[in-house]
């Protein structure tokens, strides 16, 4: 693509109504409405499988996995019988972490 090409999406993206464009377009527009991303994996007890398993699912924030039920989280996990999740703990301390975001004081974070 040429640099003109590049500046005459970036300044007037409507202007330049090929496919290419109106593709570009709705991927922003479908981007744009998904929810910020938390570090699920700062939740005790939440590893990288058990996280990948929330985000297949949908919840992308700790406020999501707050409102979520112990029933319904351990739907989303499946853990094996030998696997001792506790769903409350998550739930609790994702309600913890919500806050903590909402109050711009999260610092946990390991991305």
């Amino acid at each position: 693509m040429s640099p003109d090409r590049v500046h005459a999406l970036i300044v007037a993206p409507n202007a330049v109504g090929d496919v290419e464009t109106a593709s570009w377009i709705v991927e922003a527009q479908r981007l744009a409405g998904r929810p910020q991303r938390d570090p699920l994996i700062d939740i005790f007890g939440v590893g990288p499988v058990y996280e990948q398993r929330l985000l297949d699912a949908g919840l992308f924030t700790f406020e999501q996995v707050g409102q979520m039920t112990v029933e319904e989280l351990r739907a989303i996990i499946k853990p094996k019988a030998w696997q001792n999740a506790d769903f409350a703990a998550w739930i609790d301390e994702a309600r913890l972490l919500a806050q903590q975001v909402r109050d711009g004081t999260y610092r946990k974070g390991r991305y």
